[in-house]
């Protein structure tokens, strides 16, 4: 009954669901080994971007069309858009090696790029006297 159970429910669970046994299987593992500033990132993301936004989203109907509309919509940089990018995908790695989503990744044709918007400000070194040029 329990396998039965599995399989009518692969697909049918929400993103929020799945965050939670990604958290409860993997997000703390320590053979993956992430370092607590990943953790804090991933959880930070999934709380104020992610499960607002998708939570309630069964996996199954998640396309990689409407997520490009969803991080094009966002004010953030590349960068942050990116990693967004990259922990949805992180998250249907896991539900496909759980065997919770059949399939391929649907996150990984999704384009987002991390390119800079312009080049940082670059403060001079202490060390630099004032007639040297950076």
């Amino acid at each position: 009954m329990e396998i039965n159970a599995q399989q009518e429910r692969r697909g049918r669970m929400t993103i929020k669901e799945l965050w939670g046994h990604y958290q409860a299987n993997e997000l703390h593992d320590p053979e993956v080994g992430r370092s607590p500033t990943t953790i804090d990132g991933y959880l930070s993301n999934f709380k104020n971007y992610i499960t607002p936004a998708w939570g309630d989203t069964f996996i199954a109907d998640v396309s990689p069309v409407a997520v490009e509309r969803w991080l094009r919509r966002l004010p953030y940089a590349p960068s942050t858009k990116s990693k967004l990018r990259n922990h949805l995908s992180a998250l249907y790695s896991h539900a496909i090696r759980h065997q919770m989503f059949v399939g391929e990744n649907p996150i990984a044709t999704v384009r987002q790029g991390s390119k800079r918007l312009r080049d940082p400000d670059i403060l001079p070194s202490q060390r630099c006297r004032p007639s040297c040029k950076v």
